[in-house]
């Protein structure tokens, strides 16, 4: 391995002559030089002179320097200060703040490294290759990541520079930048180019750069830079001279490598022969190679400027001094020089069209223009700042190529305006999109969408040819895809609000690179902590990739995400310390498992942060509504995402799924292919911190939308049967709505009913119920799994539940038989507090006009017409399975035909019961004054007995049960109307 020379080093901070290992170079894309906006195509431009800007405070080089978030990071290499002036290696960071022309420090790196690269991507700053000189001997370090928001460095989770695996680095000018692919790429020129994949986090694809007479040595002091259209450049070089750490023979290379063809050509050479140039892409798309020198003893400020389209050379204002390897970056239209001496801007002018405002804000009127014309699909155009009058686009359609909104000036892009753009948008200043505003790209090559400000979206359309993110993008309503988008690094968010949530319609293009997604809790129906049943749409992201925020609209702040694996195994989970607020379902545990029997004993938490999310498969998540759900995941998921391995064990409530929706888009769950599944879908709705109730979906009845980010149950056929799941883009929404969990359903056709339960006085969700009945070809009366929706839980809290009782099994949704034969439905009714409460009819389709709706109460003796209108009641708190009959295409009546054979009901609850907690008993229906309650053991001995008086034909008591042995028990309420039974398990 390469060492470095404090006397080398020393050369390079102060920004003169430096042999060609001491001071990184940064060669910038749009994505590590936000806002920089280049075209495939370079356009006509000026550049201005070059400005003098504040000097960093102490003289600090060849280490890394990248731009992120307006800010310019230098961070390790060597340095000079008036306590040390002779100079010394560092692991200061020094950060230069562009909008206030301050600088300041960061939180120092791990360690002293130096001849390192960096590279700004999704919001942190990465470090590459380097040599650690803190260690003896010196020796490679590994990938490095910073957090501006913590101020913290970290190892980052990227694969370490393979050079450094291999002990064998070379610390010679390492240069990084990130590709219009989305890979990082690593350049040191006494090596070849190298490539991470940062979704496979592998590394590859070596790019060796030609030589000249076969030399190795002359790729040496190269400049490198990639093009708008992803060609990398290779400028100028020199050959090794007989001087250690010295170079000669500068030459006017230039070679043009194409990653399609992964052949490198000749293209027009340097005017002026270079080694240790700088080199950068402008906002233009021109190629600008700085400074550099004839050999490494005398540098140079000549300025050469490369035009890709005309493959021509022009010469561009002088450096304002001498420089060899000078560090470069750019940001918007500028470009920066750091040394450690000076720090200087100069800013790139693209010609066009420039808004005046001269008349009003309307962008179509020719008086708002210089020039006096509206501008064309071929015109670049300018909005300056300093104006009284802005442009506003509402129902017009205007066109340009490419569109610089400068630093302080505004664009607002207004409901039912659509704005097509052939060329990039740099935007620098303040772009407002509202209602329905459209972004188009409509370019015939990849255009660049960015700039030094954040820009935020309603809709973005992407042409065949692809776009390019050069700055933080958010989307709020719908990203289309004709053509691929990359992110390049940058920020792009599908954002999501009380005002709705973004999707994205892939209609032959993809999105590359990562992605922020995030999901809005609506607070409608708990505003506070809940369970949230979550799926992500992104692919290869984490439980760390997930994050909370907080909005005005909520009420609560946000809670940890905890695991706990203890909970998995604890003889009483729900006693588990810390409780966990992240659950996964498995269906393997029913039965099987300590805690509460049933359905719930599926849940246990996930065992690490680290594991991946499973793409279609959910979680749910105990947090407060009013808040996002934020994951920022490697892919965002489009195309077929299969489901496997779904099983059912034979315990009476296993076989159920929770699975999810895998995309950034609504799904209909009827265009999902399923095989061994049950019809329906299950939709949990938050009551209360641990409560709440599951809304159906089958068969065409209730809502077939599943929300972007919502996960849901499905349940396996049979016994041993095992189910799967095909999502695929035929599945998705293509049309953005409001994307609230239910869209307008389509006209029903079938005869259809829908009761109501509610509480009397209370219209919101969280105080009704519902149950659905209708009548298909091919239903029973029985449960149907392609037809019927089973009742999964009583819900939860104050919400009352309804369904229909059919043998063991509560359905929420029942199909029926057609044929309009007389139907008996028992109904199932439980509510949590007593009170008043209505049944009423939403809706009766259908159905014949004057054929009765009866609602038949067999406590009161009352059969109730609700076509007529709602029946209200009076309830016990409890459960009822034989008090209420819903009787479907019944003829009228006499009343000495409505005699009631009800022989009341018993129900008890816990059952089954611990022996440390009391057993309610409510019996209904019963006459006379007084009741008896018996309780018989399993040999039919009285072990309990109590004398109970009667009230509104209803029998409430609570029964100590403690000291009793486990087993199964006969509780008996013995009345003049007869004996009421019902079994109780005691555990």
């Amino acid at each position: 391995m390469r060492t470095l020379l404090p006397a080398a080093a020393l050369a390079a901070f102060l920004g003169s002559l430096s042999a060609p290992a001491r001071a990184q170079q940064h060669a910038a894309l749009p994505v590590n030089t936000i806002g920089s906006g280049p075209a495939t195509a370079a356009r006509a431009a000026a550049i201005s002179s070059w400005t003098s800007l504040a000097a960093m405070p102490e003289r600090q080089s060849n280490g890394g320097v990248a731009v992120l978030n307006g800010k310019i990071y230098v961070f390790g290499g060597y340095l000079r200060t008036i306590t040390n002036p002779g100079g010394d290696f560092t692991k200061q960071v020094q950060v230069y703040d562009i909008a206030t022309n301050t600088w300041s420090k960061a939180a120092d790196m791990p360690f002293r490294i130096t001849a390192n690269g960096g590279v700004a991507k999704d919001g942190l700053l990465y470090n590459f290759s380097g040599s650690i000189v803190d260690n003896v001997p010196q020796s490679p370090s590994t990938s490095l990541v910073y957090n501006p928001g913590a101020n913290t460095w970290a190892t980052s989770t990227f694969a370490n520079y393979p050079y450094s695996q291999a002990g064998t680095q070379s610390t010679t000018n390492a240069r990084a930048w990130i590709g219009l692919d989305g890979k990082i790429y690593v350049h040191e020129p006494e090596r070849s180019v190298l490539a991470l994949d940062p979704v496979a986090n592998t590394w590859g694809q070596d790019i060796t750069p030609p030589n000249i007479d076969s030399r190795f040595q002359d790729r040496y002091a190269m400049a490198m830079v990639m093009d708008g259209s992803g060609q990398i450049h290779a400028f100028g070089g020199g050959q090794s001279g007989t001087v250690p750490g010295a170079y000669q023979q500068a030459n006017t290379r230039h070679a043009v490598y194409t990653p399609a063809t992964g052949v490198w050509t000749t293209a027009a050479p340097l005017p002026v022969a270079k080694l240790g140039a700088s080199a950068v892409l402008g906002s233009d798309g021109n190629l600008y190679v700085l400074g550099g020198g004839a050999n490494s003893s005398s540098a140079t400020s000549d300025v050469q400027i490369y035009n890709p389209t005309t493959g021509t050379w022009s010469t561009g204002p002088a450096l304002p001094q001498s420089l060899i390897y000078a560090n470069t970056v750019t940001q918007g239209n500028d470009i920066y020089i750091v040394t450690a001496t000076a720090t200087y801007r100069a800013t790139v002018t693209v010609a066009g069209l420039s808004w005046t405002g001269a008349v009003s804000s309307s962008w179509t009127d020719a008086g708002n223009w210089s020039g006096g014309v509206v501008p064309t699909a071929n015109d670049d155009v300018t909005i300056p700042a300093g104006l009284s009058r802005y442009p506003s686009i509402s129902t017009s359609t205007p066109t340009a190529k490419q569109l610089t909104l400068a630093s302080g000036a505004q664009l607002i892009l207004a409901d039912g305006g659509t704005l097509s753009l052939t060329g990039n948008l740099v935007n620098n200043g303040t772009f407002s999109a509202a209602g329905a505003g459209s972004l188009a790209f409509t370019g015939s090559t990849a255009q660049t969408l960015g700039g030094t400000a954040s820009t935020t979206l309603q809709n973005l359309n992407v042409g065949a040819a692809g776009a390019i993110l050069a700055g933080p993008v958010t989307v709020q309503r719908q990203l289309t895809l004709t053509g691929n988008l990359s992110t390049t690094g940058q920020r792009l968010v599908l954002a999501s609000s009380n005002a709705g949530t973004a999707l994205v319609v892939n209609s032959g293009g993809v999105v590359s690179g990562p992605v922020t997604v995030q999901r809005y809790i609506d607070p409608a129906t708990n505003p506070g902590f809940g369970y949230r049943h979550y799926s992500p749409a992104v692919l290869g992201a984490t439980l760390n990739n997930l994050s909370m925020a907080t909005t005005p609209q909520a009420t609560v702040g946000v809670g940890p995400l905890q695991l706990n694996d203890k909970y998995n195994s604890a003889a009483e989970p729900s006693l588990v310390t810390p409780f966990p607020t992240v659950l996964a379902y498995d269906q393997s545990r029913v039965g099987t498992v300590a805690g509460a029997s049933g359905f719930n004993q599926g849940w246990a938490s996930p065992v690490a942060a680290s594991q991946v999310l499973v793409g279609g498969q959910g979680l749910t998540i105990n947090e407060p509504a009013g808040i996002l759900f934020e994951i920022t995941g490697p892919t965002l998921t489009s195309g077929a995402v299969a489901v496997g391995g779904l099983t059912r064990s034979s315990e009476p409530d296993a076989g159920w799924q929770l699975v999810g929706n895998p995309y950034p888009s609504p799904i209909d769950w009827n265009r999902v292919s399923r095989t061994n599944l049950q019809a329906a879908a299950y939709v949990y709705r938050s009551l209360s911190r641990y409560e709440g109730g599951y809304t159906a979906y089958v068969n065409g009845v209730g809502s077939n939308i599943i929300a972007q980010g919502q996960a849901f149950f499905v349940r396996v056929s049979a016994p041993g049967a095992s189910g799967s799941l095909a999502f695929s883009d035929a599945s998705r929404e293509t049309s953005y709505q409001d994307p609230t969990y239910a869209r307008p359903a389509q006209a029903e056709t079938r005869p259809l009913v829908q009761l109501i339960l509610q509480r009397q006085d209370h219209s919101d969700a969280a105080s009704q119920d519902q149950f659905y009945v209708y009548e298909q070809d091919g239903a029973t009366i029985g449960f149907d799994a392609d037809y019927d929706a089973v009742k999964v839980q009583l819900n939860g809290g104050q919400q009352p539940s309804l369904y229909q009782v059919v043998g063991a099994q509560g359905l929420a949704i029942q199909g029926l038989p057609t044929g309009r034969s007389a139907q008996r439905l028992n109904l199932g009714v439980h509510v949590a507090a007593a009170g008043s409460y209505v049944f009423s009819a939403a809706q009766v389709l259908n159905q014949p006009a004057a054929e009765p709706l009866w609602l038949e109460d067999q406590l009161t003796g009352t059969w109730h017409d609700l076509r007529q209108g709602s029946y209200a009641v009076s309830l016990s708190a409890g459960l009822s399975t034989t008090r209420f009959v819903l009787h479907l295409h019944q003829a009228p009546l006499l009343s000495s035909q409505k005699a009631s054979t009800w022989a009341g009901e018993l129900q008890l609850y816990p059952n089954p019961a611990s022996s440390t907690a009391p057993v309610t008993v409510v019996a209904s229906g019963v006459a006379g004054n007084s009741a008896e309650v018996v309780l018989l053991n399993s040999v039919g001995q009285r072990v309990l007995q109590r004398h109970l008086a009667v009230a509104g034909k209803e029998v409430r008591a609570q029964l100590a049960v403690s000291g009793l042995a486990q087993g199964i028990y006969t509780v008996q309420v013995r009345s003049q109307a007869g004996v009421l039974t019902r079994q109780l398990v005691i555990q």
